[in-house]
């Protein structure tokens, strides 16, 4: 009986290691038939995400193609945006800096400086109601507008600042008021803390210069947010599609009824005009590596006009409290129905508060 049972014991033994020796060479087969693709099934799934891949990337390249735009040559934006008032001016650093003079010329002046990808037809409608009293000059700071890319490629707030300086003084422009909208009125208040004495009055609307709160929602345009990227940059530069302009000039106007067809087909013109693009990328490469500080408390002293839309996308309004605790001799003025360009989307409104607050300063 223990012979028997041992050799019945060694019998099980032995079909169980077959068994397991069989398993092992099964899925030894399974691991092969996996990554070699050996196997039907696995041989039509490589063959299907490899078609899938083709076609992933064939819509990626008709996307590009349908976007890419070349430049549009700058004389031909420049003879359909440029106007009877427009001036061409040589600066001493080469640029060529585009301006409107109007208004009284023997009246005190008000330079007035656009926000980001704007030009100077933001203050149209501040030119038309405020040129009785004042000679209100606006500019295309450089990589905007019919001034465009400058030969220095310098795009920076320090480089603004001294555009301004070196336009001021060609102009003969001693003492002047001073306004900026956006990216503008802090390149404004950056040229009255470097040049206190030329700056008469600062009227900041919407004005940049503070970093967003820890945490703070970004709810700008796409484009902006794309532009924080180096390889969309770079892509910036080639493809150009009128639907991102169209959404972030209607984020920025709040959906203003004033955004019309023929606004939108401007600002993305003037973007396409040649060099702009890449003025813009390496613009905003500069505001990605260097973080200038904001206004430094009670060092700019100049009565100051601190105007903004409650329902500014770009910037909050909340910024409101933070200029009027840096600088002590400003006031504010909130507008509820408005959002980060009200000057252009109620300039009769806003220009009267203007005139309100100079004209106060002129009273003795």
């Amino acid at each position: 009986m223990a012979r028997g049972a041992k050799k019945t014991a060694k019998k099980t033994i032995k079909t169980k290691m077959s068994e397991v020796f069989r398993r092992d060479r099964l899925m030894g087969w399974a691991r092969f038939s996996f990554l070699s693709g050996s196997g039907g099934f696995f041989r039509s799934l490589r063959r299907a995400l490899f078609y899938a891949g083709i076609v992933f990337l064939a819509l990626i390249g008709a996307a590009a193609l349908l976007t890419l735009r070349l430049d549009i040559p700058a004389a031909r934006i420049d003879a359909k945006y440029a106007n009877a008032d427009s001036q061409f001016l040589i600066l001493p650093n080469g640029a060529r800096a585009h301006i409107r003079d109007q208004g009284k010329r023997d009246a005190p002046a008000l330079l007035l400086l656009h926000g980001s990808n704007g030009s100077l037809h933001s203050w149209e409608g501040w030119a038309r109601a405020l040129g009785d009293s004042y000679r209100v000059i606006t500019i295309d700071l450089p990589g905007h507008g019919l001034t465009g890319r400058v030969p220095n490629d310098d795009y920076s707030q320090e480089a603004f600042v001294d555009f301004v300086d070196q336009l001021a003084g060609r102009l003969s422009l001693r003492r002047f008021y001073l306004g900026g909208n956006s990216m503008g009125g802090e390149t404004a208040w950056r040229y009255a803390l470097l040049h206190p004495r030329k700056v008469k009055a600062l009227i900041l609307v919407a004005a940049g210069g503070y970093r967003r709160d820890e945490g703070a929602e970004d709810r700008g345009p796409l484009i902006f947010r794309l532009l924080s990227y180096a390889p969309m940059r770079r892509l910036f530069q080639y493809i150009s599609a009128r639907r991102f302009t169209e959404e972030g000039v209607r984020n920025a106007y709040a959906d203003s009824p004033v955004v019309t067809e023929a606004l939108v087909d401007r600002y993305h013109e003037l973007n396409l005009r040649e060099g702009t693009r890449r003025a813009t990328a390496l613009r905003f490469a500069d505001q990605g590596e260097r973080r200038l500080p904001p206004p430094p408390n009670g060092r700019i002293t100049v009565p100051t006009l601190v105007m903004w839309g409650k329902k500014d996308s770009l910037i909050p309004h909340a910024v409101v409290k933070k200029f009027l605790r840096d600088l002590p001799n400003a006031v504010s003025v909130v507008y509820e129905d408005l959002g980060h360009l009200p000057m252009e989307e109620d300039p009769d409104r806003t220009a009267r508060d203007v005139r309100a607050f100079l004209g106060a300063l002129l009273r003795p």
